[in-house]
């Protein structure tokens, strides 16, 4: 497997404390982004307006531009700028919208981008996506991951109360766990449970999108990839569908998939990975899935994304191999269209 195949890209400098801001110049410098502070600093309202007052003193060479909306138009005329000037580093101070606009920019011009956030309800920090507005949608943008990421706990907003704030978390764990739905679908089937009613609706990935459901239960057939079925399996073998995916969760709507051994496969199996790339791919057992799942996780790709990806490829070499007249077996196909689309 070429390591290339195994990497997940991250910032290479992730600074989180109090007073990081003003370590900001020194960053650049001793991780070589820019030695002479010769940067374009884009700022968004609110905090951004004020770190950039506390750092201008150290950046006499930068260059500021003020950003407003997070739009695509607002991150192609910053790119504008950015290739009229001569900078080394795009420096990034503020909310989601604005970290987003900035990176967009970073990566059209080429330029390494670093995050200054002054929120952290986002996951735009370092994500190598943009959100970004453009004819009335938002729509998401691949960009370069940001090289590095600056958090300074002095400038996040905290909470004005954060006994009631706590206490409104309490009350709100407590009216989900008197939830019916939670206590009855979440906790007991989980996501998975999705993909029986979607079956039912006919609304599930199939094929390559090229059907919408993979069993007739009216019909009387037995429909093997929706939660009714793999919660009871992996419940007699031993597994744990009741299962908290992080310290805190109170819907507890994971699971640890194990196999017939009651050994452990994968946790969890989720909706979303049982649609794209379970049914999706033609699979209709749960235990390929779980294996699928497994080698996804082991190669650090999306199992969404892999299973998009996958489905699209079979599609194409079945069509081939009808055309051509090719008798051909599911897992003949499958093996030839994961040597195609994963690199070996």
């Amino acid at each position: 497997m070429p390591l290339l195949a195994r990497m997940v890209p991250s910032p290479l400098s992730v600074d989180i404390r109090r007073g990081a801001v003003e370590g900001l110049a020194a960053l650049l410098r001793d991780q070589r982004i820019s030695s002479r502070g010769q940067v374009a600093v884009v700022v968004g309202p609110g905090q951004g307006e004020q770190i950039i007052a506390v750092v201008r003193p150290a950046f006499q060479n930068a260059a500021v531009y003020p950003v407003e909306g997070g739009t695509v138009e607002a991150a192609i005329e910053l790119a504008d700028s950015l290739r009229a000037g001569s900078y080394d580093a795009v420096v990034g101070i503020g909310g989601g919208r604005t970290l987003d606009v900035a990176k967009y920019a970073a990566s059209l011009t080429g330029l390494p981008m670093v995050a200054v956030a002054t929120s952290l309800a986002h996951d735009g920090i370092a994500s190598p996506v943009a959100s970004l507005d453009h004819d009335g949608h938002k729509g998401s943008h691949g960009v370069n991951v940001p090289i590095a990421v600056v958090v300074d706990l002095d400038k996040i907003p905290p909470f004005t109360d954060s006994k009631k704030v706590n206490a409104a978390i309490k009350d709100y764990a407590k009216m989900l766990l008197a939830d019916s739905m939670v206590t009855n679908f979440y906790q007991k089937i989980g996501t998975m449970g999705m993909a029986d009613l979607q079956n039912a609706l006919g609304g599930l990935p199939v094929r390559n999108f090229s059907a919408g459901r993979l069993a007739d239960v009216a019909a009387g057939e037995k429909f093997k990839m929706g939660g009714d079925h793999i919660s009871q399996l992996n419940v007699s073998r031993g597994g744990e569908h009741t299962h908290a995916c992080m310290p805190g969760c109170v819907i507890q709507c994971s699971n640890v998939y194990v196999d017939a051994s009651g050994k452990e496969v994968v946790s969890p199996v989720e909706y979303e990975t049982l649609g794209l790339l379970g049914t999706n791919c033609g699979l209709s057992d749960p235990d390929d899935l779980a294996q699928m799942n497994f080698l996804a996780n082991d190669l650090g790709v999306d199992t969404i994304e892999l299973g998009a990806t996958l489905a699209r490829r079979l599609a194409g070499i079945l069509s081939a191999m009808l055309r051509d007249g090719t008798t051909y077996a599911p897992g003949v196909v499958s093996r030839r269209a994961a040597e195609a689309a994963v690199p070996v």
